[in-house]
């Protein structure tokens, strides 16, 4: 199992990208407060965004795959937009541009 840790100091946030098996991603998912808390599906999905408490989440991918990664990438920059307050909309969707892809850049160098 890969874990990854990426800050987001701009918003006091982080996420966790998690790549493993299903197992090993919910034994390590139990230490985090997450919201929701049911994560039985791990073993059918090729990846899940699992928000936490404040702004923070995790992502479980079983394997590396850029473009899930991406995908959930973007379910986590709404919810961290919610949590802030940031409405997104066509005239200011820019933000979570910018966001995405800092948390994919950030993955990379890792």
């Amino acid at each position: 199992m890969k874990t990854k840790l990426i800050k987001i100091p701009i918003y006091g946030s982080e996420l966790r990208v998690i790549i493993g098996t299903p197992a090993e991603a919910t034994k390590e998912i139990k230490r985090y407060k997450t919201l929701g808390g049911d994560w039985s599906d791990l073993d059918v999905v090729r990846g899940k965004f699992i928000p936490c408490t404040h702004g923070v989440g995790i992502i479980y991918l079983r394997k590396y795959d850029a473009g899930v990664l991406i995908h959930e990438i973007l379910h986590f920059t709404t919810y961290l937009m919610d949590c802030r307050g940031i409405v997104i909309s066509y005239k200011n969707d820019e933000v979570m541009a910018y966001m995405i892809e800092y948390v994919f850049n950030e993955f990379r160098k890792r």
